[in-house]
């Protein structure tokens, strides 16, 4: 009997100690022009494509977005220096927020065992000795998928490639993101820095779903991807995570949107 009640207790996302504001629409974003001139016929890899000025090529256009997202994330990250991560949110748009002082390893270890992904070892782990003081690595990695699954449902998809693996890693780096957010929000300081992370988290929250939405239409398989989603929404090992992301998030956006 007392452990039913401590389960309904702890479930309910009402029940709740966290206490934000409801997320900004958008994150402040900074508007980026142009470098260069592209044909591409692809209008995601034209955006990409015409802000990288050495672009390296790649067998296709979804890992060509993917990288280059990545490229010009890394640019202007080296461009606003200190602590400042950068991420290229296409049409022109970059959102700019400072790290949290938490590690990826932290991150990483904070990941309930049933959330912990096909990507977990490589993007969770291995690349701590790479970027274990930068955890919004985790966001840099989200809108390099986000933004190369956009070619998928704007044009043709890759024939030799199973996108069913890049509709996953969109899931799987909500969880991981979620995460982050959970044990980096005490970090900030000032509050219009962890309004900008919060804005961001909901902005590539509400991407996914968009994404994951046209991905159904155009017949995709969303099985390993949604799947991820209903072990987040239903797992008793994911409780505590559930309630956190509903109060950043807002209690009944989530509800109406991501059934918890």
């Amino acid at each position: 009997m007392w452990l039913s009640l401590i389960l309904v207790i702890c479930s309910d996302p009402g029940i709740s100690l966290y206490r934000f504001n409801k997320p900004p629409d958008s994150p402040i974003f900074i508007d980026i022009a142009p470098t260069t001139q592209s044909s591409a016929k692809n209008p995601v890899v034209r955006d990409i494509e015409s802000r990288l000025d050495n672009p390296e090529k790649y067998n296709d256009l979804i890992t060509y977005v993917h990288e280059g997202t990545h490229s010009i994330n890394s640019a202007y990250r080296n461009k606003y220096g200190g602590r400042n991560n950068a991420l290229y949110e296409l049409n022109g748009k970059l959102a700019v927020a400072l790290e949290p002082s938490i590690t990826l390893r932290l991150v990483a270890e904070s990941v309930p065992g049933v959330l912990r992904g096909s990507k977990y070892y490589l993007y969770m782990q291995q690349q701590q000795k790479y970027w274990n003081d930068r955890p919004l690595y985790i966001f840099d990695e989200w809108v390099a998928y986000l933004n190369g699954l956009e070619v998928a449902v704007t044009g043709s998809a890759p024939n030799n490639r199973d996108i069913s693996k890049d509709i996953e890693a969109t899931a799987e780096f909500f969880v991981y993101a979620a995460v982050l957010c959970e044990q980096s929000y005490t970090k900030y300081m000032n509050g219009r820095e962890l309004r900008q992370v919060q804005a961001i988290m909901f902005w590539h929250t509400r991407r996914m779903l968009m994404l994951l939405h046209k991905c159904r239409k155009r017949g995709y398989d969303c099985s390993k991807a949604d799947k991820i989603l209903l072990t987040f929404r239903k797992s008793l090992f994911c409780i505590q995570l559930r309630i956190f992301t509903s109060a950043f998030l807002g209690k009944q956006w989530c509800k109406i949107n991501m059934g918890f």
